[in-house]
């Protein structure tokens, strides 16, 4: 069990005198309660051993430029989500001579048009992806298929999948504790991950059957 922390205090204890200033979170949720006086002269862990060090370094480059009253958690937090690749995911197991593919509105799925369509990669355990790029930070529509010999065999049922940037965003932002993951569960039936550091944006999703 960590060391409970008073963050209305920098005070340290006898045996942390000769330590360099340290402090390990005991939940994500206690990031917010630091005062921003010691986001800038201590180190911060979180409960996973991780060390915030962007973090640190961000508000000393805030005091130089105008004061820590200019600096936020949340708003620091919110800023490092950036949506670079998005990674379709899907567990199926298909039959001889079957792939799956995933056909959509934008140019990186192919404006659908069929000849464009984007083939996914088998995986262990009949998991198929494929990771587009995504830089434009708007909505799309897309929808699962069966390729086979290169052609469109059928489309999944139901109606086209929907991308909504700005609500994936925001739930993004708000379930955002500082960690390397940030998980969301069930927008329009689907899964998503999202990789701080790689800043891929993972969907895993089930095939629609009527």
């Amino acid at each position: 069990m960590q060391e409970k922390i008073d963050f209305s205090s920098n005070k340290k204890n006898s045996n942390q005198e000769n330590q360099e200033p340290k402090i390990v979170l005991e939940t994500s949720a206690d990031l917010y309660k630091l005062p921003l006086s010691m986001i800038k002269n201590t180190k911060i862990y979180n409960y996973e051993g991780k060390y915030y060090d962007s973090l640190y370094e961000e508000a000393l480059k805030i005091e130089r430029s105008g004061g820590l009253e200019n600096f936020s958690v949340q708003s620091y937090l919110n800023k490092e989500i950036k949506i670079e690749k998005i990674e379709f995911e899907m567990k199926y197991q298909t039959q001889m001579g079957q792939e799956l593919g995933v056909l959509g509105s934008m140019p990186e799925l192919g404006s659908w048009n069929q000849e464009k369509a984007k083939r996914m990669q088998w995986n262990e355990w009949n998991i198929w992806r494929i990771i587009i790029e995504y830089n434009e930070e708007k909505d799309f529509e897309y929808k699962y298929i069966f390729v086979v010999n290169n052609k469109v065999e059928k489309w999944e049922d139901g109606e086209n999948r929907k991308f909504e940037y700005k609500n994936i965003k925001e739930k993004l932002n708000s379930n955002n504790k500082g960690g390397d993951l940030i998980k969301i569960d069930n927008i329009n039936k689907q899964n998503y991950e999202y990789d701080n550091k790689t800043k891929i944006l993972k969907i895993i999703s089930n095939w629609n059957d009527k």
